[in-house]
């Protein structure tokens, strides 16, 4: 599935701390936004470190799940890093 994470986080601690972990599972394309490909196995995972890492009671977090027709309709302006499709062959 692919995801596009959007976080608020009110504590600098607890901010830089999840930004740190969700980096292993997903990329960031802006300060408080991640994209990227999560397998099954993996969403259990990121719905753990959303729980145990944030203060549900001050911080936000959305996860927005991308289909591939909706993934191929994303337009990117501007200066940023690009995410690696999963399905894509790699041609070196």
């Amino acid at each position: 599935m692919h995801i596009v994470l959007a976080y608020d986080v009110t504590d600098d601690r607890r901010r830089t701390r999840f930004f740190q972990r969700l980096k292993a599972l997903l990329h960031p394309v802006q300060k408080s936004v991640f994209e990227g490909r999560l397998s099954p196995a993996q969403q259990p995972r990121l719905k753990e470190l959303i729980t145990s890492e944030l203060d549900l009671e001050t911080d936000q977090v959305r996860v927005y799940s991308l289909c591939r027709t909706c993934r191929d309709l994303v337009k990117t302006y501007g200066i940023g890093p690009e995410v690696p499709d999963p399905d894509e062959p790699i041609v070196l």
